[in-house]
């Protein structure tokens, strides 16, 4: 499209596109620095006929960085305004509202280039609380955390887990032979019941692990004297980190220590 290439080369690099494969940054078949020297190959052979010349050393990596950002912010919004026409017109396709849901990838990833924190130094998951959490033993705080536990009935994720196998295993087989988009809409379909499944059993506890990380987080970037006491809503604190990334520099200067 019509704009800085800078944003079509972050674009093709978010990680939403990788479908998996978290190794290969471009759209997941390729590595970034591969993409950005084929880049700089192809606008190289382009100025040569002007007379001039394009390095790999020219690339701005400031820019391009600066676009990873926005594509990422820019894709959340997209993927909100999915959810909100399927909100108004429940007769669109309910991939719209699946892909609605992927608007926190997104968020997560903007988060994470703004504070150039990798995911294994990120510190909703690294703060010495969260450590702590993490040495505990998982599985059984998960069965304790998983609603009707109970082996003498079927739990609601557990029902949940049943229609979703018999919409993939059992009916999208069949369908797809006759209708190849109604058998990927079978998938998506599946794929949102074992979304609501995980927010079942893991929603209470991922929220406890948020938490513990906002509220670290919030004590080390802060230093204005904000109470960040835990009775406040995991929403305000969700605002309140979200406005120390304005101070990355201040942030970045703590965390370094």
């Amino acid at each position: 499209h019509v704009g800085d290439p800078y944003e079509d080369l972050a674009w093709i690099c978010m990680e939403s596109w990788r479908f998996g494969r978290m190794d290969k940054e471009a759209g997941g078949f390729g590595s970034e620095a591969e993409l950005v020297c084929s880049y700089c190959s192809s606008k190289n052979a382009l100025l040569r006929q002007k007379g001039e010349s394009f390095a790999p050393s020219d690339f701005d990596w400031d820019r391009f960085r600066f676009w990873s950002v926005v594509v990422n912010a820019k894709w959340a919004v997209i993927c909100l305004g999915m959810g909100n026409a399927w909100r108004k017109d429940n007769s669109i396709s309910h991939e719209r509202a699946a892909i609605a849901r992927r608007a926190t990838e997104a968020e997560l990833d903007c988060i994470r280039k703004i504070t150039h924190w990798g995911i294994k130094k990120s510190p909703l998951t690294y703060t010495k609380v969260s450590e702590e959490i993490l040495k505990r033993d998982w599985s059984e705080k998960m069965q304790n955390a998983i609603p009707g536990n109970d082996v003498s009935y079927v739990s609601s994720s557990e029902l949940l887990t049943a229609v979703s196998h018999f919409l993939k295993n059992e009916i999208r087989s069949d369908v797809k032979k006759r209708n190849q988009r109604l058998g990927y809409l079978l998938s998506v379909a599946s794929n949102m019941l074992l979304i609501a499944r995980r927010e079942l059993e893991m929603g209470p506890l991922a929220q406890t692990f948020e938490k513990a990380g906002l509220l670290k987080v919030l004590e080390l970037v802060n230093k204005n004297g904000v109470s960040t006491g835990s009775s406040l809503s995991i929403f305000e604190l969700r605002r309140r980190f979200v406005s120390s990334l304005r101070r990355v520099e201040e942030a970045n200067a703590v965390l370094s220590e």
